[in-house]
């Protein structure tokens, strides 16, 4: 297991990538591509990023599993209902979509950058060793759901 593996908190994650993404314009201020359209999109994003993150959690306190990103070996169902027919991320997808609409607010293009930075951290130190876990502890149930629901989309 890599030591970065389920050791920094998904909300410390996103704290950075927001701050990376606000002090963008203090490395390169020339970057910037602020438009009419950055202020609904900005809201779009972020209303849907903090939608997706509730219907995760809510279907998450109805099957009576835990929410605590580093213990998934706690949890004691799979949870395949509500958003989870879609994706087998909410939570992840909609702090991904706070973070991109972080970088719309902001307007600098270097902010892009870091919406793909912020997902492929997430994939990589989060979801696979989660998804490892849970394919250890519930087996052919967990792998016959991620090979019918998407990982993020």
């Amino acid at each position: 297991m890599h030591p970065l593996e389920l050791k920094i908190p998904p909300v410390v994650v996103l704290l950075v990538a927001v701050f990376l993404i606000w002090s963008s314009d203090r490395f390169v201020p020339g970057l910037s591509a602020q438009s009419v359209l950055s202020t609904p999109l900005t809201v779009i994003l972020f209303v849907a990023g903090v939608s997706l993150g509730i219907a995760g959690v809510w279907e998450f306190q109805r099957a009576q599993t835990t929410v605590n990103p580093h213990h998934p070996d706690r949890s004691s169902a799979i949870v395949t209902s509500g958003i989870y027919r879609r994706t087998r991320n909410p939570m992840y997808l909609g702090l991904a979509l706070i973070v991109a609409a972080a970088a719309a607010w902001r307007g600098n293009l270097l902010g892009g950058f870091v919406v793909p930075l912020f997902v492929l951290y997430i994939n990589r130190f989060q979801i696979v060793p989660e998804e490892r876990m849970l394919s250890v502890k519930f087996g052919a149930s967990f792998r016959d759901y991620c090979g019918k629901v998407r990982r993020w989309i």
